[in-house]
Formats: structure tokens, sequence, C-alpha cells
């Protein structure tokens, strides 16, 4: 099952079981049950995998300037060179479950980006976790970050808590990077420094 499709019937469950007690007096204690769903599935997912678990390191630390990674309780600092980036992946993925991340994407200069062609696409999904995005000052960005009960900054430091955000570095112009992050009890942090 996809994370999206299984997250949106949690949070259907969680919108019926609040209507069904406001307006039939029938109580279902929800939070207990959407906590041992969140962890049967995440359970599930870590040993049978999905996309995002496939090189997951588990509490250790990891360097190193994977296209795709995931972090579960444990620490990841991915730096992209020039040369990761040229080799072009076909896309960007980054998860942080119960753990920590810095993801460096500061070498991604927009004369860089220009060279690579069309827009990079970068995933990066944060459950129960932090992680840290760093972006190049001068690069045309474009952010679609939602959130859950979490924290998602963008890089103008408007935050989104539960929802969904986006921010864009030059209105009008076409992204170079285009950012898809999503937060759940969690916090993702992105910032524009080389």
């Amino acid at each position: 099952m996809y994370p999206s499709i299984f997250f949106g019937i949690l949070f259907l469950a969680l919108g019926l079981s609040f209507l069904l007690g406001t307006l039939f007096g029938i109580s279902i204690p929800v939070f207990k049950i959407l906590f041992g769903c969140f962890f049967v599935y995440l359970g599930f997912q870590m040993i049978f995998g999905f996309r995002g678990f496939g090189n997951c390191y588990s509490a250790g630390d990891y360097h190193g300037s994977d296209p795709q990674h995931a972090t579960c309780m444990g620490k990841a600092h991915v730096v992209l060179d020039e040369a990761a980036l040229r080799a072009g992946a076909p896309r960007y993925e980054y998860s942080t479950v119960f753990g920590g991340s810095i993801i460096d994407f500061s070498r991604l200069t927009p004369e860089l980006a220009k060279t690579l062609g069309t827009p990079l696409m970068l995933t990066v999904s944060t459950v129960f976790g932090g992680t840290q995005l760093i972006l190049h000052p001068d690069l045309l960005v474009r952010v679609d970050a939602s959130a859950a009960f979490g924290k998602a900054v963008s890089p103008d430091k408007t935050s989104v808590a539960f929802g969904s955000h986006t921010y864009q570095s030059q209105a009008g112009q076409e992204p170079q990077l285009i950012v898809k992050a999503s937060v759940v009890f969690g916090g993702l942090d992105i910032e524009r420094h080389a």
C-alpha cells in the first residue's frame, strides 16, 4: 500500500470517528487505534520494504551521496557533490523515520542546474524525526510542503503545521529544483546557503 493511501485512510477514519462521537455519541479510542495502525504499517514496510526503505540505515550513522536514502532510527548526512549530480539519477528521494537527516543540495548551483536540463525532482519524507535540507541561495526552487502534526519550514521561514504550503523563490520563472516534502509528527527545515 502506498503511504499516501495509508495516511489518507487514517485521516478519513479519524474524521469519521469524530463525527460519530459528535452526532451519535459513539466513542471510539481513535488515537490508540491510529498509533497502533501506524506502527503495524511501519513494521510491515520495514520488513517487506517499499521504494523508500530499500537502503534503510538504522541505529547508526550514514555519510554519503546516494540519490535515494532512508534513515530509520539513526542519523544521516547526505551531501550531493557535482559528480553525483552529473550522474543524472532519475529521482532523488530521502526518508527519515525516527531519526535525523541533513540533506545538502547546496552544490547544485544555477549554472549546474542549467546544464542538467529539466527541473530536478527531490522528495523528502519525515516521520517522527527531523530533517534539514540545505539549498544553494541562488537556485530557482519550488517547494511543495505538507505537514500533519509536524512542522515544515520553507526558506522564507513560512511554516506549516497542518496542511500544505508552496514556496517559490522567483515567481514567474521555471524552477530548477522541485521539492516535494511531507512531514508527519516531525520537523523539516529548508535553508538556503552555500
